[in-house]
């Protein structure tokens, strides 16, 4: 829903917008994601639940650096309705 809503195209290796540019797994960078600091191939057919944490990461981070995007995350307020 939030992929559509947004005009986005989303697989298990490329985020597409809808001017066309591509952001696909290569060489050099990854698509990865992450729901509840857990790494998941495709995000595509995952029904989100209360409280869920998401992080959608594209680039060449080290598993340093993902830990700390994951961290940063986790510091985020979930506001409830």
């Amino acid at each position: 829903y939030l992929f559509k809503t947004l005009k986005l195209t989303v697989d298990d290796k490329c985020f597409v917008f809808q001017d066309g540019r591509q952001f696909c797994t290569n060489e050099d960078y990854s698509l990865r994601f992450f729901i509840n600091d857990q790494e998941v191939k495709d995000i595509r057919d995952y029904e989100t639940m209360d409280k869920d944490r998401i992080l959608i990461a594209y680039g060449a981070e080290t598993p340093e650096e993902i830990q700390d995007l994951l961290k940063q995350v986790d510091t985020q307020p979930i506001i409830e309705k």
